[in-house]
């Protein structure tokens, strides 16, 4: 009997197509490899960009998602969207020595063709490269309208501004404690801005969706803190506003919450200040 992994999307592909789910399992054997050097140099003082955090992101589609959203993904889409979820930071990690400004701020653009060039280890075609690269770019534009809308891998559909708005959103709402752990910011140095990025997530204890809107809820206890999560909560507005073709119409929908006061808020933290 085959029992179905308990992550959706992947359970997902093992259940429609064991080929395309095996040649995933490759790649991620391969993935996990670069992953290990994902806080390499100067890196050290950021949040997790490592495997712990690609983990979470795809856990994320579990209540992002609808059922019916994940079942309707042909087999193509599901494979894409797992592997730019690998993939998605790998190419923040710098060369060489100095190489991590450049790294920072190409890893989405360049994507694409970085992952040509690893597509044989990776096992990957020059179009699956290309498209997971594009999934990718999603996580860092002003609008999903921005990517390339469809392709045809085989002769499955891929959406790729459908999952470009599924790995953006799944990416932002990893902010808990989990990716900058208590432990580790006792033991490292950091310098002013870094430990107030580690403070913010270290004050949110979770997300998630209820009904139709995302729920942050986070524990402060100085006006700082509480801005500094506020503040995410807005970045978690506006990741909302650049996907919003998507979760208000194609998707389980994240539409506006209106409050009793009527001002309007899709991401709010739970506790009272």
């Amino acid at each position: 009997m085959k029992i179905q992994d308990e992550r959706k999307v992947r359970g997902h592909l093992s259940s429609t197509n064991a080929a395309l789910f095996a040649r995933f399992k490759t790649f991620e054997l391969q993935a996990e490899k670069l992953l290990e050097w994902a806080q390499a140099g100067a890196h050290l003082s950021y949040t997790t960009h490592g495997l712990s955090h690609v983990q979470r992101v795809e856990r994320n589609y579990d209540w992002l998602l609808g059922e019916d959203d994940i079942s309707d993904f042909s087999p193509s889409e599901a494979f894409c969207l797992l592997c730019a979820t690998y993939c998605h930071d790998i190419c923040m990690i710098p060369k060489f020595v100095g190489d991590e400004p450049r790294a920072r701020a190409e890893h989405a653009t360049r994507a694409a063709s970085e992952l040509r060039k690893l597509q044989g280890q990776l096992g990957l075609t020059a179009s699956e490269a290309t498209y997971i690269g594009e999934v990718i770019r999603g996580h860092h534009v002003e609008s999903v309208s921005e990517l390339q809308a469809d392709a045809v891998l085989g002769s499955d559909s891929i959406r790729i501004q459908m999952l470009g708005a599924c790995l953006s959103m799944a990416d932002v709402c990893h902010a808990d404690e989990s990716r900058a752990p208590q432990i580790v910011f006792s033991y490292l140095s950091l310098e002013e801005e870094s430990a107030s990025h580690w403070k913010r997530h270290m004050q949110i204890s979770g997300i998630n969706r209820t009904s139709n809107k995302i729920l942050l809820s986070a524990i402060t206890f100085s006006d700082e803190g509480r801005l500094a999560v506020e503040k995410y909560a807005a970045e978690i507005e506006t990741q909302l506003q650049r996907v919003s073709p998507f979760f208000h119409s194609k998707l389980l929908p994240l539409s506006e919450h209106r409050s009793d006061d009527g001002s309007s808020s899709r991401a709010l933290p739970s506790t009272s200040w």
